[in-house]
């Protein structure tokens, strides 16, 4: 064992001095779009980090920065010039991509492809061509292609970055991120954000307008914001705190929840717990789990639906004030416990729990497959 522990750690010696031998090149290159009414962009990356920020100038400004990494720094630096941009400046049909031609980069070097997969190696689908992708520095090319793009206000730009992360910050107007791996990000803007990620995390915070955050297999974190939001997870949870407006939320697999939220609520997860705390402002909650417990907890008063249903969970509702409304509480295997002070509490014909606060005046419909319903009222919180 201490031979083996001895010999990977002269190969990881090797291995970090390898890398710290290697030679880098750097290039930059700056592009100013000429003033349009609407001002468009559709930007096209393989690998690095994108930025986007807020303009002062009416056309897009745009600038990147290659780094490679060689055995001589004349390789690397002519590897960092054979790097290629495609530019075209026609208004609301402007277009900006990165090009590494495949003659001098036949396979790239991307520290996310792990040695499990197929022989270490990957692909993807990059301006109607299929790029190979390696986990290993000694079989690929080392190359990143950093890019800022400053935006004019109501302007319209589509981002897509393969491999890194993207960001969008203090951006008005309409804003795309999509990106295979890495994380995507909006914040400090308004408009319409959407961020789309293969495997990677999104995050929104203080934006206002709307937000459309979709990920395969990722966690979407979405704070203080005032805006309508659609966020949907492949496997991953969603979360959102603060903030107000709307919310609809779904999971393959993964927990939503909503924490200090003001506005309605819709989530949908085929195994994942919903858990809406806070709660005010919000005319309706509405939560739907194949398997996960439901917990909603705040001023309910403005409820005029609410529609709680588990296939297998409790579902517990905690209210500081309740709306004018009658609920049906049907539970297959369960306890039902109602501690509604005021609440008129009877049996339909199928032998239903129906729940009468105030005059009734909306429907409600609690709904468990397996799994007890917890009603309360609880103390308003000081202020």
């Amino acid at each position: 064992m201490k031979r083996f522990l001895a010999g990977a750690t002269a190969l990881a010696l090797v291995t970090l001095a390898a890398q710290a031998d290697a030679a880098s090149g750097t290039a930059t290159r700056a592009w100013q779009f000429k003033d349009a009414a609407p001002a468009a962009l559709e930007l096209d990356n393989l690998i690095g980090d994108v930025r986007v920020e807020r303009g002062t100038a009416a056309g897009f400004y745009v600038s990147v920065v290659v780094t490679t990494e060689a055995d001589t720094s004349a390789e690397a630096q002519a590897l960092a010039e054979a790097v290629e941009f495609r530019s075209h400046d026609s208004g609301a049909d402007s277009s900006f991509a990165v090009v590494l031609p495949a003659e001098r980069f036949p396979r790239i070097y991307y520290h996310e492809v792990h040695q499990g997969w197929f022989a270490g190696r990957a692909s993807a689908e990059y301006l109607g061509e299929r790029r190979r992708l390696t986990g290993d520095r000694d079989e690929g090319q080392v190359v990143r292609v950093d890019i800022l793009v400053r935006a004019p206000a109501g302007s319209k730009l589509a981002v897509r970055n393969l491999f890194g992360d993207s960001t969008a910050d203090g951006v008005s107007g309409e804003v795309s991120l999509e990106g295979t791996g890495g994380q995507l990000a909006a914040r400090n803007g308004d408009g319409r954000a959407r961020l789309d990620s293969g495997s990677g995390p999104v995050e929104v915070s203080a934006w206002s307008g709307e937000v459309v955050a979709d990920t395969g297999s990722g966690a979407i974190r979405v704070r203080d914001c005032r805006c309508r939001i659609k966020a949907d997870s492949g496997s991953g949870a969603v979360n959102v705190t603060g903030g107000e407006g709307e919310l609809d939320a779904d999971t393959g697999s993964g927990t939503v929840s909503a924490e200090d939220f003001k506005g309605s609520v819709r989530a949908d997860t085929g195994s994942g717990a919903v858990r809406i705390v806070g709660s005010s402002g919000a005319t309706e909650v509405a939560a739907d789990t194949g398997s996960g417990s439901v917990s909603v907890s705040g001023d309910l008063s403005a409820l005029q639906r609410l529609h709680l249903d588990t296939g297998s969970g409790g579902i517990e509702v905690e209210a500081t004030a309740w709306p004018s409304m009658e609920l049906v509480v049907d539970t297959g295997s369960g306890g039902v416990d109602i501690d509604v002070p005021g609440a008129e509490v009877s049996r339909d014909e199928d032998r239903h729990y129906v729940v009468r606060v105030g005059g009734g005046g909306f429907r409600g419909k609690i709904d468990t497959g397996s799994g007890s319903v917890r009603l309360r009222t609880a103390a308003a919180a000081a202020h």
